[in-house]
């Protein structure tokens, strides 16, 4: 299964800062290179569980659990809007179809 939080920034920076999991970078990009200089680094990673730390938002993030075969009817939903997780969506795509998650 496809795990899609709908806050990606939010998961980016959990793997990040944790850093004992394994990952893949996919990709750096902006988010508003006119406006300000921001970016977000997608990431490819296994082996997710689900752990609350100091420093942590709150609220808890929504997972959607939606299956890595039916990932273009993602695309298809009224909700699946925000830019950088359908950019996220068609960069894992791209990695999965290239078989380097395999090796």
């Amino acid at each position: 299964h496809l795990c899609m939080p709908l806050n990606m920034v939010s998961m980016a920076i959990y793997v990040t800062l944790e850093g004992k999991i394994p990952r893949t970078p996919l990709r750096t990009v902006t988010m508003a290179p006119s406006y300000f200089n921001a970016t977000m680094h997608i990431l490819f990673a296994k082996q997710l569980y689900p752990q609350t730390l100091i420093g942590d938002e709150p609220e808890p993030l929504v997972v959607v659990k939606w299956p890595l075969t039916q990932w273009q009817s993602l695309l298809d939903q009224e909700d699946f809007t925000e830019a950088r997780s359908v950019a996220a969506l068609l960069l894992l795509d791209k990695y999965l179809a290239s078989g380097a998650a395999d090796e």
